[in-house]
């Protein structure tokens, strides 16, 4: 779904959002989704006086959801350096798309903090086991120098009372 009807209960009047014009009539207006998302942002008191409103809200909502899916989707295509420079200074710089680009943006430096914190997590994890194990390898080698200590012993007594007959 590519547009949205509005109902406009005021005087006709005109408005363009990133490049669109549409002439709001008394009554029904479809138009695009980009406009609408945009002029809900730019007349926001029209919009929650209810005298510009969806006709049908759930069409809205679906198809407010099915833009910014296709945003993402074409986000995903450019990879994060494309869109993180694209918003800055290029076409998403602006616009209705800026602050869902945002938003991705945002999303993804989550999960790579999240990934990263993961990450750090799972070698600490790994430095927790390897303290273990270097550990019971000291208690291990403990062991043997004692052993070899009493073999040593033995080893002294056992000639000292062989040369003593």
């Amino acid at each position: 779904m590519d547009t949205i009807r509005i109902i406009s209960i005021g005087e006709p009047t005109q408005d363009t959002i990133d490049g669109e014009t549409y002439t709001l009539i008394k009554g029904i207006t479809e138009v695009s989704v980009s406009f609408w998302i945009g002029y809900k942002i730019k007349n926001k008191r029209r919009v929650e006086g209810n005298f510009v409103y969806p006709e049908n809200k759930n069409e809205e909502e679906s198809a407010i959801l099915e833009f910014k899916e296709l945003c993402i989707a074409k986000f995903e295509k450019m990879g994060v350096p494309e869109v993180k420079v694209s918003s800055e200074k290029g076409e998403l710089s602006k616009g209705v798309k800026h602050p869902i680009a945002l938003e991705w943006l945002e999303s993804k430096s989550e999960l790579r903090e999240l990934s990263r914190e993961e990450r750090e997590e799972e070698s600490l994890i790994i430095s927790r086991k390897a303290l273990h194990n270097s550990n019971e390898a000291n208690k291990l080698a403990r062991r043997a120098i004692a052993w070899a200590a009493i073999s040593a012993l033995i080893a002294t007594i056992a000639i000292y009372l062989s040369n003593s007959n």
